[in-house]
């Protein structure tokens, strides 16, 4: 959920270079994945309105940190280039379930989305089946069909596969319109960058945000654990929600009129 798991799911890539989407190329457990970590999105409901907030993200790998606001108004996300960066560059209408890509003007919905994604999947699996690195394609395969485990106890979501692990906490409250309006964000946004960076499929960020949204959960702490032949590594997330400042709100409405 969340733009942080993008930038950590980018980092897959740092394994094997892989690409993806080029033509080369109460407490609850559970021993299986739910219905809700597939990669359809649940029927799309009208959004009902929110006021403005600010999704604040930080993400940590060791030494490295990505750090980036979002700013939510009238309906629509402005996600900006991060760090301190105030240049806009996609404006997401959580109502149509689209997202302008604000260098091209173009705007892409999330049909398209999901006829890109399916071509793609394919041409990747077609492209494992003839490689002969069976580590490899254990783990591409865990990218393509994440099929999570899922556990929950009263402190935490756990969501796991053979090589990745998510550990959810939920420490802040958050109004349902919100949370809505996030996690149509983060549905989107997968995409986006999946589509963008044709590095790192959107099904893994998919399946975790619709575990989420399942539960009605909005987390404010992630620890993520990614496992490969190569080794291990572990980011650290941390999200918080606030009210946007006049100026802040001024500033998307600006991209917004773009």
């Amino acid at each position: 959920m969340f733009r942080c798991f993008t930038a950590l799911l980018l980092c897959h890539a740092f394994f094997y270079g892989s690409s993806f989407g080029q033509d080369s190329g109460g407490p609850k457990s559970s021993d299986k994945p739910t219905k809700a970590t597939q990669n359809e999105a649940p029927k799309s409901k009208e959004l009902a309105k929110f006021e403005p907030f600010k999704l604040s993200v930080s993400a940590k790998a060791g030494r490295d940190e990505f750090v980036a606001d979002l700013h939510f108004v009238d309906r629509r996300a402005v996600e900006y280039a991060g760090g301190k960066s105030i240049e806009p560059v996609a404006v997401y209408d959580l109502s149509a379930m689209s997202w302008k890509d604000m260098k091209t003007g173009k705007t892409i919905t999330l049909a398209d989305c999901e006829a890109w994604a399916a071509a793609s999947r394919k041409r990747s699996e077609d492209s494992l089946t003839k490689s002969g690195d069976a580590k490899f394609r254990s783990f591409f395969q865990a990218m393509l069909a994440p099929n999570f485990q899922v556990k929950q106890d009263a402190r935490k979501l756990v969501l796991s596969n053979e090589h990745f692990r998510y550990e959810v906490r939920e420490t802040q409250e958050v109004a349902a319109p919100r949370r809505a309006a996030i996690y149509a964000y983060d549905r989107l946004n997968a995409y986006r960058k999946a589509m963008i960076e044709r590095k790192v499929p959107p099904f893994a960020q998919l399946s975790v945000t619709n575990e989420i949204a399942a539960r009605q959960l909005m987390p404010s702490e992630m620890k993520v654990r990614i496992t490969s032949a190569t080794g291990s590594v572990n980011f650290q997330v941390q999200m918080k929600v606030s009210p946007l400042s006049v100026k802040e709100r001024e500033q998307a409405q600006a991209a917004i009129e773009k």
